[in-house]
């Protein structure tokens, strides 16, 4: 699938006097998700640091066989695919999909065609913003794409080009008319393949995020700024001549420390249908183990107080011990440590330990267990990398991996600090091995 290009820009974050890794752009791809019968969300693994660089999260959504939101009322028989923060409150936002038939509004599943070679309206798209209430409204599309700056001309909701699409054919006259495209804005079947760029806005500590929307990226459209796909757009009044503004994305409110921290969530119905989110990857740069231990920190704080002075304390002797595990001394760059690194995996150990004690905790708790096994896995997995790159000894390297599959063993049975000591075995063997490779 073609991507959107981009420049992005790369920060260094400068903790004491470590020097920050300057991060490449991964791509990770994911299963597909055949949305429930009920309402239910769902968090894809990795977490994405915007700030480093933009990220790109592509899918394709299926709603061939949807039910018709026309005719059920309920809104929440769709497919909901966006980027959010990890860090309460929700920020961040997603691109909304799903069949709303008002020509067929006694039908649960319209038979298509329905009006053929009519320019009709079946399926709409449209992002939402979060944490605002008011996320329905296109009146709060207010990015300009082409420069990612914030504010938006005077435009006509109603006339929007790119969020309204209709499944099948239209006649010689409307195919004339501006911006139509066969298999982009008609006859896609109810089949939709999206591509969101998420970028913040400015490096400012109170800069925004932004998202941009694009359908069929791949699908060649003269009257797309690239080239291709079928953005957003609005109208003034007439519709014979291109929109005042376009292409046009949406912004959210959060902050730079937040936007470290972002995790894909897809989130929605099938009803009595069927809706897959599928094909789904996003390409981006991942958050580095020190800035998921930052991440922790922050949401443990926002925790306190629970109501609940042991588990207060508790929150509090992990935040100390995360602080420690922070030491300059012990870090070479974000993702990498010095020779004195087993005391980051030891006081993260000590952290872990205090957490597992929590009784009858916030559920987000278990979520920064995660994240912190997360950056160790992290931490020894890049060790390994490298002894590995280095031509290290292979039978240090060897145990470091059993020593990996051992942690993971650990998770299997939740028993998370020990998942953490086999994580600093496997580090260490990795520094073994790198040493032997220069003796």
């Amino acid at each position: 699938m073609k991507k959107l290009l981009f420049l992005g820009i790369i920060l260094t974050l400068v903790i004491g006097v470590i020097p920050a890794l300057e991060e490449s752009p991964v791509a990770k791809t994911y299963d597909d998700i055949t949305l429930p019968n009920i309402y239910s969300g769902f968090w894809l693994p990795d977490i994405w640091d915007l700030n480093s660089c933009p990220v790109t999260l592509s899918y394709t959504l299926d709603l061939a066989y949807a039910p018709n939101v026309e005719f059920t009322g309920d809104y929440s028989m769709a497919g909901y695919v966006g980027l959010f923060s990890v860090i309460t409150p929700l920020a961040g936002a997603r691109m909304s999909g799903f069949l709303a038939d008002w020509d067929n509004p006694k039908d649960l599943f319209p038979t298509f065609p329905d009006l053929d070679n009519t320019q009709d309206i079946d399926d709409k798209f449209n992002l939402q913003t979060f944490p605002d209430s008011g996320s329905w409204d296109e009146q709060m599309y207010d990015v300009n794409c082409l420069n990612n700056t914030v504010g938006a001309p005077t435009f006509n909701p109603w006339n929007n080009y790119g969020i309204w699409f209709d499944r099948d054919g239209v006649d010689q006259w409307q195919d004339d008319m501006w911006g139509m495209v066969n298999g982009g804005t008609y006859n896609t079947l109810g089949v939709y393949d999206v591509e969101i760029l998420y970028r913040k806005s400015s490096d400012n500590p109170t800069s925004k995020g932004t998202a941009c929307a694009t359908f069929f990226p791949d699908k060649p459209n003269s009257f797309s700024p690239t080239g291709y796909g079928i953005p957003t757009g609005f109208f003034d009044s007439s519709w014979t001549i291109p929109p005042v503004f376009y292409p046009a994305g949406i912004s959210f409110n959060t902050d730079l420390n937040k936007m470290s921290g972002m995790k894909v969530r897809v989130t929605g119905s099938s009803g009595l249908g069927t809706i897959i989110v599928k094909n789904i990857e996003v390409t981006g740069c991942l958050t580095t183990p020190m800035k998921l231990k930052q991440m922790v920190m922050d949401i443990l704080s926002a925790l306190l107080p629970t109501g609940d002075k042991d588990n207060d304390h508790r929150i509090e002797k992990a935040i100390k011990q995360i602080e420690k595990s922070l030491d300059p001394n012990l870090w070479k760059s974000e993702s990498t440590l010095t020779k004195k690194g087993k005391k980051v995996f030891e006081e993260e150990k000590k952290a872990v330990h205090e957490l597992l004690k929590i009784k009858n905790g916030p559920a987000s708790v278990q979520e920064v267990i995660n994240y912190l096994l997360k950056a160790d896995q992290t931490l020894a997995q890049i060790a390994i990398d490298e002894a590995i790159a280095a031509g290290g000894d292979s039978k240090e390297i060897a145990k470091a991996n059993d020593e990996m599959a051992k942690a993971q063993e650990e998770i299997g049975k939740e028993d998370y600090d020990k998942a953490i000591e086999h994580y600093k075995n496997a580090w260490e063997h990795a520094q073994h091995a790198m040493k032997k490779a220069t003796e």
